[in-house]
């Protein structure tokens, strides 16, 4: 079930990329800096939802070896972890302190949706990591 939510999110995630470099392309001003910081960012987090696929499928593939699975787990773990921070950047601004990036209503809700399924994801792995892969 993480798997799927893993590619689900994914989708979702290069969606809104494509979504936002459309968008990219017809704007001007401080909105398009905003663009193209999120355009970065939500890359990267695609770029991450990639890595985690790839290790789950390494996790679950029965010649992987019980002594990497702890390893592999903490992979995924780690850059859907990222991956979340990436469009959370997006949302709420580059650091501490900036002020939250405004965006058109359509851009800020694939964003959400985004970071949505990426905490879903988060959840289902941890689920499928402690009920199946106790230390």
């Amino acid at each position: 079930m993480s798997q799927v939510a893993l590619s689900f999110s994914l989708d979702r995630a290069q969606s809104t990329r494509s979504y936002i470099s459309k968008e990219l392309r017809a704007t001007k001003g401080k909105e398009r800096e905003n663009l193209e910081f999120c355009l970065d960012q939500i890359s990267e987090s695609v770029h991450q939802l990639s890595g985690s696929i790839g290790e789950v499928r390494v996790l679950v593939s029965p010649r992987t070896p019980s002594a990497d699975v702890r390893r592999h787990i903490s992979n995924v773990q780690s850059w859907v972890s990222a991956a979340m921070v990436y469009v959370t950047d997006c949302t709420e601004g580059g650091s501490p302190g900036e002020k939250p990036i405004k965006f058109k209503g359509t851009i800020m809700v694939k964003l959400l949706n985004v970071e949505e399924s990426i905490c879903i994801v988060l959840d289902l792995f941890d689920q499928y990591a402690e009920r199946y892969y106790k230390p």
